[in-house]
């Protein structure tokens, strides 16, 4: 299997790209160019016309449902690769697979580590703020011929644990660089398979694959929050059914995050030297409605206007060093 390296910017989904000459071997550098991969690298006119298949899917809210599932759909951009979901996802990532198309076996087709999320609420797909950004040297990898390209994806580091809902993972793939070398050339390119293997891939013609997958919350809890104020507030959890393998538990300690600019910010103790220290006690999270009033000013002080939500971790404890942990988060507004 051949593998590309490419050298990232720090950013969101940021890329250093562009064609060096005399590389040689399986792993072929590129002079950097600085590009974001999931608008520069498609076509304008790709994404236009993509927009307008995602909107003409799913209108006024119904989503057409992908096949075998009551999932709405999402138009890919590349009829010859198939990218779908495992069995394996949780609020933290996922394993996903890629592969081509019956019959489309013959062509090449290359994808990064990179991708982004989007959640489908009220009827449309919203692209999720990123809670940090993307960098480091990226690996364009070939699609296998004969089995799928199996890939984990970590949107925790990325994106927080995702709440339940219906999401898709978006990805750029690429095109082995036939048509470079042809302007490079002035002739003709073999149509050998080896031959275009050598070439690697053309990142100037990247198109996106959706992977449409819903993640269910199996312990049947939500977070909500109520009396709202700028020093704090009151928290409830609620229970509605959920099959946790063992005792849900959550700790003393919170956080807050604010929305900036699309992305979600930890919000910074009102001393900066501060170091909060939780207490260790465990306490289990009751069938009936449970609410704890919460006052943060003497960690955060006075919150200014804006959106916040604030977060808890819960637990399914099974026994000493057996436990599965999650986030729990709930959004409010400081007018």
């Amino acid at each position: 299997m051949k593998k590309y390296l490419i050298t990232a910017l720090s950013g969101l989904a940021c890329l250093m790209i562009g064609c060096s000459q005399g590389s040689t071997g399986d792993e072929q550098n590129f002079t950097p160019k600085r590009l974001d991969i999931y608008e520069d690298s498609v076509p304008k006119e790709a994404r236009e016309e993509e927009s307008k298949n995602s909107s003409e899917q799913v209108p006024e809210g119904k989503g057409r449902a992908a096949a075998g599932s009551e999932l709405p759909g999402r138009e890919n951009g590349c009829s010859a690769v198939i990218f779908e979901n495992s069995d394996i996802l949780t609020p933290g990532g996922g394993v996903f697979h890629i592969s081509y198309r019956e019959g489309q076996e013959d062509k090449l087709w290359y994808y990064d580590e990179f991708f982004t999320l989007e959640r489908y609420m009220d009827g449309s797909w919203e692209e999720l703020p990123m809670l940090n950004g993307l960098c480091g040297t990226t690996v364009y990898t070939e699609i296998q011929r004969n089995i799928p390209n199996s890939m984990e994806l970590d949107w925790g580091t990325l994106y927080g644990p995702l709440e339940p809902g219906v999401y898709c993972a978006a990805k750029a793939v690429f095109p082995q660089r036939t048509d470079i070398l042809n302007s490079l050339m002035g002739e003709a390119v073999p149509e050998d398979r080896e031959y275009l293997e050598s070439t690697g891939p053309d990142t100037n013609d990247g198109k996106i694959v959706y992977a449409v997958f819903e993640l269910k919350d199996g312990l049947g809890l939500s977070l909500e929050v109520e009396d709202v104020k700028n020093t704090g507030l009151t928290m409830k959890f609620v229970r509605n059914g959920g099959s946790p393998s063992g005792e849900l538990q959550y700790g003393s300690s919170y956080w807050l995050e604010q929305l900036k600019a699309g992305s979600w910010y930890f919000v910074e103790y009102k001393d900066p030297e501060y170091e909060a220290v939780w207490t260790q006690e465990a306490y289990p999270v009751s069938k009936e409605v449970q609410t704890e009033k919460v006052d943060w000013k003497w960690l955060y002080g006075e919150l200014s206007s804006g959106q916040y939500r604030f977060c808890k971790d819960v637990t399914d404890f099974r026994g000493a060093g057996d436990y599965d942990q999650y986030v729990y988060s709930a959004e409010f507004t400081i007018p």
